[in-house]
């Protein structure tokens, strides 16, 4: 028995010999960072360090951390694979625990989707309930007539004369700068998206893909344009004269409102595209994709030119925007991260965590300062920006 024993004992141990070895860095945009590791709940010290493990896949957690709520952090699955005495580099990411809760939202419930700022900084905010409210800096908040149903998307028109909601309802609210509410247009599948063109007209994109054109003045109807069946997200360009639509086929459509034709179309990997966004100067178009992927068409260049692919989310992109400025592109995920890429330097520059439900709702305040987000779990919070 004591022989069966001592077997029992050796066998592990002469395992742990033939554990494959590798050396485990941290680098934090090139430079050495001395991150604390942890594999498999395994506390193994700090990096750069030579790492033992078992064959098959471990769960690597990094941690390292900065002053003002910020710390430095990766995590992965690893996979080890026999050989040894290999290198793994880990490129740690900033992330940003500050957040503050947006005055004036209590209230506000469920799911945030829409959010849209003024010329002149006053928010408005639309939940799954169909609530629309409006939060002017420094004054009260101001609830409008309301949908009944959730408010898909807002936007203010030019000047900020009219503030426009794109309702499940299968109606397009309009109000005017004061929030009263001037007519209701549209009918039949909720309405996905909703602007103003190049011209004033308002601008209501459907489910099932109809586009309507109205004067705003009026309430007529300019014209109807079927457009793909398949859509799933869709973006205005600034000046309001390119439509780009995005669809479950993993294709994405861009439309000459002046036209009111189709300029082309992107076919990109990833699956169906949920976000789309475009920059500031309509050069860029932002596609966020069923596969965590942000990628980036440079709609200028040829059809060759690759799209440039930017820092994955662990699940399903939901929302992009631009800062007025074009220097960063936010996105919004089903893994409740905000994440801020740095677009003329060209990494990820944070990760701001604090949702606990999917990000639906992004949108930059004017000044360029601030990055408003709304969650799943119906609250909406303030970043700072770098």
């Amino acid at each position: 028995m004591k022989f069966l024993v001592w077997i029992f004992l050796l066998v592990p141990a002469f395992a742990q010999t033939l554990a494959p070895t590798f050396r485990l860095e941290c680098r934090f945009r090139g430079e050495p960072k001395p991150a604390q590791v942890v594999m498999d709940g395994t506390d193994l010290g700090k990096c750069p360090l030579e790492v033992k493990a078992s064959l098959g896949r471990h769960l690597l957690r990094l941690y390292l951390p900065e002053e003002e709520g910020r710390y430095l952090g990766y995590e992965a699955r690893l996979e080890v694979s026999e050989g040894g005495d290999e290198a793994f580099l880990a490129e740690l990411v900033r992330y940003d625990t500050r957040v503050e809760a947006l005055p004036g939202a209590r209230g506000i419930s469920g799911l945030v989707y829409a959010l849209a700022y003024s010329p002149q900084g006053v928010l408005a905010v639309g939940d799954e309930t169909g609530r629309i409210r409006l939060l002017p800096t420094g004054r009260s908040p101001v609830d409008l007539t309301g949908a009944r149903s959730y408010v898909r998307d807002l936007a203010f028109g030019p000047g900020g004369r009219y503030l426009a909601a794109a309702t499940g309802e299968g109606s397009v609210r309009l109000y005017d700068d004061k929030g009263r509410l001037l007519r209701v247009l549209g009918q039949g599948p909720a309405f996905l998206k909703v602007g103003f063109d190049f011209s004033g007209r308002l601008i209501g994109l459907q489910l099932r893909g109809r586009l309507s054109l109205w004067d705003p003045g009026t309430g007529r109807m300019v014209l109807t344009q079927a457009l793909s069946p398949y859509l799933f997200s869709a973006a205005l360009s600034q000046g309001g004269r390119l439509l780009a639509v995005g669809l479950s086929v993993g294709r994405v459509e861009i439309w000459d409102l002046a036209l009111v034709n189709k300029r082309g179309e992107v076919r990109l990997p990833g699956g169906p595209v949920y976000a789309l966004a475009f920059s500031p100067d309509s050069r860029y178009l932002a596609v966020g994709s069923a596969d965590g992927g942000v990628r980036i068409v440079d709609l200028f260049a040829s059809r060759e030119s690759p799209p440039s692919h930017l820092y994955a989310h662990k699940d399903l992109v939901l929302s992009l925007a631009y800062s007025p400025d074009g220097r960063y592109l936010a996105s919004g995920g089903q893994d409740r991260e905000v994440r801020l890429y740095a677009l003329r330097e060209g990494f990820l520059d944070r990760v701001y965590v604090g949702h606990v439900g999917p990000v639906y709702g992004l949108e930059f305040h004017p000044s360029g300062r601030v990055l408003v987000t709304g969650g799943g779990e119906g609250r909406i919070f303030l970043h700072p920006l770098p």
